[in-house]
């Protein structure tokens, strides 16, 4: 899902007055579950270039420490499929 989700109140009803940099960013669940190892991150063609970097620094990060989901994550060293 491409989405941006944060704890609290919204700021304004329809939303008009967000916006998301990479200070906002940090505080999104998206952020704190793909530092954490619990999400992958989808990029598209719309996203700015900085929020790109900081997710993409955010899974490196958590692959490297080998947290959640990359502590099983075969999809780097390849894995066997019976068929």
């Amino acid at each position: 899902m491409v989405a941006f989700v944060f704890s609290g109140d919204a700021p304004e009803a329809d939303g008009s007055s967000v916006i998301l940099d990479v200070a906002s960013l940090r505080k999104s669940c998206k952020h704190v579950a793909i530092s954490e190892g619990l999400a992958y991150p989808s990029f598209y063609k719309g996203l700015f270039s900085d929020l790109h970097a900081k997710l993409a620094a955010a899974t490196k990060a958590a692959r490297d420490a080998g947290l959640g989901n990359h502590a099983i994550d075969s999809s780097i060293t390849g894995f066997d499929v019976a068929h």
